[in-house]
């Protein structure tokens, strides 16, 4: 077991990756540490009525899906579970996000990707091939989006909350915003 922790901990120190999808979601524990639950649920009129928790169930969903699809070799985001208790308690949400954070450090690996579409009235299937690694930058970006949003949803909610200068931001806009230099791939 210390040898499995120690190569985890080694992945999740050298690769950018693992270091940036626990700042996301630490980012959104943060803030859901700070949300009454009445505030997690709020329907948001301007949002379609989409509430925190739903955005939050969609973001650590999508990790959950990728984690699993790591061990079959296959991921399929539109299969996911759609968890209720997950969008509509904050304390549910909060420890799905420390197991996500125990597990999410995986090895790259030649995964399925299995997409469903809507054409008309029917639905297909067909898949590509992805990586374990470009699955988890897909993640990031979703992940960032979600936070946009939810972002959104608390300046309607409590207008006084402070954010992390960051937190909603992509990279890019970031790196943008700061003028910072960026260092060469690592792979």
């Amino acid at each position: 077991m210390d040898n499995e922790w120690s190569e985890s901990m080694n992945l999740k120190t050298k690769n950018p990756l693992y270091v940036r999808v626990e700042n996301l979601l630490l980012q959104l524990k943060g803030l859901l540490l700070n949300v009454s639950n009445n505030q997690y649920i709020q329907p948001i009129g301007i949002m379609d009525n989409a509430t925190i928790g739903q955005h939050t169930r969609h973001i650590l969903e999508l990790f959950q899906v990728l984690i699993n699809g790591h061990y079959c070799g296959a991921v399929n985001y539109d299969e996911r579970p759609r968890d209720l208790e997950l969008e509509s308690n904050p304390h549910v949400a909060l420890s799905f996000i420390d197991e996500i954070l125990a597990n999410i450090t995986k090895n790259d690996k030649t995964i399925i990707m299995i997409h469903t579409v809507l054409i008309g009235m029917d639905t297909t299937s067909f898949d590509t091939l992805s990586s374990y690694r470009r699955e988890l930058a897909y993640n990031i970006e979703h992940t960032i989006h979600h936070l946009a949003l939810i972002k959104v949803a608390i300046r309607i909610i409590s207008p006084e909350h402070e954010f992390d200068t960051d937190f909603g931001y992509a990279d890019s806009t970031l790196i943008n915003k700061k003028a910072i230099h960026t260092t060469p791939a690592i792979s």
